[in-house]
């Protein structure tokens, strides 16, 4: 029996170890999966050992996806992680013999695994850096997000956090969350290294998804695992007559509210729009092939080495595209974006867009290599989509500075300033690059802080209409008129005069009132 329990720990471990090498060659930048592995060794030390040896199977199974991007990262982790797990088993194996206290191995192992950490983040600075950001960010300590699954769970949508609750995780937080806690106290109880993991894997995983919401995606799993536990004890539960009624309406209730999201869900629109599905094959059909010949897409390009640029034929060029968008570009329209998902080459795009001077926002374009330029109606500003405000993060400019959002006798407004509408991105979606008179009336608009709870408002106690921006802002550079802003109402009509953009002229508009140009 004992030989059979040591072949099948055996082949568990071999069994997560491949499991763990196919997940890094897939998501090189999980590396929390290491984390989790080290907390549940602070937990329970005779986890120490299959940690070690899964991860070290993991990083022999990861040596083809070496030099992909963020393979460095992973790498730093699975050393990590292997050293840390090796310093806790010998710390525990020792302890055994010695029969020291369970308190000192508990401070030996945190003294482990901060060195491990410490002698990481000597190794590589830039790593720790990051760490250390994405925890401030998680916990509110940083105005920077940039994208939008990145925001903590409770931030997502707009409303109480029982609508966040609802829209990202379902019903099924009712059942696991409680669930969650009792397993952690039976894991604690039976000392079980099993359940001990799961226990730390969940707990992780469902704090990661309060910190960041896409990894909700991650803990679909745990809290699916947890709430189908919480639903055999209550179908056990169920048995006994007089709580039928209770435990059958409980999961028709679930079962109802999650199929009524199932619907918002399933007809929310994330796909390329008819529009985007227009100017991209205008753009695969109509355009100069960047690199030559439409064969250069399935070409195979080896490699190159660290800090060699790409060798672009001559006439190379890019598309000019805010990265939320520019995978679309190179898939559909099989075209250079600026920039894409990894958000590489976002700082110059987002200084091309919020650029007011157009000699400065042309000699970006030339930098970028982009001879096109995509606009929307979320870049263009023209509705209240996440593009054009996330924008001003990435360059270090207040969002403020373009668009405030202030209340009105109790109604949420927004007040679009003069850089609004003289950024490149509105002036080339609502002007196409031309020139264009004011269109909509122009306030300066005087406001006075409002605390309503932890937050605070801006609220419009005062505006007055002008004729002209010169007016405007002669009266509100008057004394003691230093709270007033000048701008308009309209996000699709300025209220300024603009100048056109020399050098860009509209090539083609997919027409409607989303179009894309």
């Amino acid at each position: 029996m004992a030989f059979w329990k040591t072949r099948r720990a055996i082949w568990f471990t071999v069994a997560a170890g491949v499991a763990l090498g196919a997940y890094f060659a897939n998501r090189p930048a999980g590396i929390f999966m290491v984390g989790i592995l080290l907390a549940a060794v602070m937990v329970e030390s005779s986890l120490a050992l299959f940690s070690a040896s899964a991860l070290g199977i993991a990083a022999l199974l990861f040596i083809p996806a070496h030099g992909t991007i963020w393979s460095s990262e992973t790498w730093t982790a699975l050393g990590l992680g292997i050293v840390g797990s090796l310093a806790v088993a010998g710390a525990a194996r020792l302890w055994r013999v010695k029969q020291w206290s369970e308190v000192s191995l508990l401070l030996t192992k945190i003294g482990a695994i901060t060195g491990a950490l410490l002698a990481g983040a000597l190794v590589r600075p830039g790593l720790a850096r990051f760490l250390i950001f994405q925890f401030k960010r998680a916990a509110g300590r940083t105005e920077f997000i940039g994208v939008g699954e990145l925001r903590p769970l409770l931030q997502t949508i707009p409303g109480s956090p029982m609508n966040a609750l609802l829209s990202r995780l379902g019903t099924s937080w009712f059942l696991a969350f409680p669930a969650l806690a009792v397993l952690i106290y039976v894991a604690w109880r039976t000392r079980r290294p099993s359940l001990t993991l799961f226990a730390v894997w969940s707990a992780v995983m469902i704090a990661g998804a309060f910190a960041q919401i896409r990894m909700g995606v991650y803990a679909a799993v745990n809290l699916a695992i947890l709430a189908a536990w919480a639903s055999a004890w209550i179908a056990r539960l169920s048995l006994r007559r007089p709580l039928r009624f209770v435990a059958a309406a409980a999961i028709v209730l679930c079962l109802t509210v999650n199929f009524l999201l199932a619907v918002v869900q399933l007809n929310t629109y994330l796909t390329p729009t008819p529009e985007w599905w227009k100017a991209l094959h205008w753009l695969r059909m109509k355009t100069p092939e960047p690199l030559g010949e439409a064969a250069a897409w399935t070409n195979y390009y080896p490699a190159q080495p660290v800090r060699t640029p790409f060798p672009y034929p001559p006439g190379a060029y890019g598309v000019a595209v805010w990265w939320d968008f520019g995978y679309w570009v190179e898939y559909i329209a099989r075209r250079i974006p600026s920039s894409n998902g990894t958000q590489a080459g976002v700082n110059d795009t987002a200084r091309f867009y919020l650029e007011s001077n157009a000699d400065t926002a042309m000699r970006t374009l030339d930098k970028m290599g982009s001879r096109y330029v995509l606009v929307d109606p979320q870049v263009g500003g023209a509705e209240h989509g996440a593009a054009f405000l996330s924008m001003p993060p990435w360059i270090g400019r207040n969002g403020r500075n373009y668009v405030q959002i202030m209340s009105e006798k109790g109604v949420e407004v927004r007040i679009y300033l003069p850089t609004y509408y003289r950024s490149m991105a509105v002036r080339l979606y609502l002007f196409d690059g031309q020139p264009g008179k004011a269109a909509s009336p122009l306030y300066a608009i005087h406001s006075h802080e409002e605390h309503v709870g932890r937050s605070v408002y801006r609220a419009i106690d005062f505006k007055r209409r002008f004729a002209t921006e010169k007016e405007a802002q002669d009266f509100a550079r008057g004394p003691q008129q230093d709270d007033f802003v000048i701008g308009g109402y309209d996000a699709k009509q300025s209220c300024v005069d603009v100048d056109g953009v020399p050098g860009l002229q509209l090539a083609y508009s997919s027409g409607g009132p989303r179009a894309v140009k």
